[in-house]
């Protein structure tokens, strides 16, 4: 069901802009190609492109396999925590000094390609497969993830 959905991205601009971007990802070690087409044993997701105002997001859809309940975390994130933040900073700058905004000093940082810079355990290498269309090739490609050990207690398998 995956290859077919995959495949039927074929001959479509977006596939070709995803592609391009792969491309890019296999340059950077980020992915590799495995071209053995084999399937047993492997969990199978699917790569597809979002085009977002001017710029293209690759997504790698790993819940269609199940890959996402495999690895978990025993923190919880809350949603609304930095909204709570910025409102009672906000608060404060407001009824309890006025003048506090021009004390206050704060830094950002943007993280270039943010959600590639995770680890996952190097044995994981050789169970996930991600199909996307290879528009050079007009075929699906399966592409490995490179990983390299992460610390204890930073994935969990089950």
């Amino acid at each position: 069901m995956i290859l077919e959905q995959v495949s039927s991205q074929a001959g479509t601009e977006l596939a070709s802009k995803t592609w391009e971007s792969t491309k890019e990802e296999l340059a950077k070690g980020w992915v590799f190609l495995d071209g053995t087409g084999n399937l047993d044993g492997i969990v199978l997701a699917k790569r597809f492109g979002l085009e977002q105002k001017t710029k293209l997001r690759v997504i790698d859809d790993c819940t269609i396999g199940g890959w996402n309940k495999t690895c978990g975390s025993s923190e919880k994130l809350r949603i609304h925590a930095v909204d709570e933040m910025v409102a009672y900073l906000s608060w404060t700058m407001s009824e309890i000094d006025p003048f506090i905004a021009t004390k206050i000093v704060g830094k950002t940082y943007d993280l270039p390609s943010a959600y590639k810079q995770f680890g996952i355990h190097a044995r994981d290498r050789e169970a996930l497969r991600i199909a996307t269309w290879n528009a050079d090739e007009n075929r699906v490609a399966l592409l490995g993830v490179n990983s390299h050990s992460a610390p204890p207690g930073l994935c969990h398998r089950f």
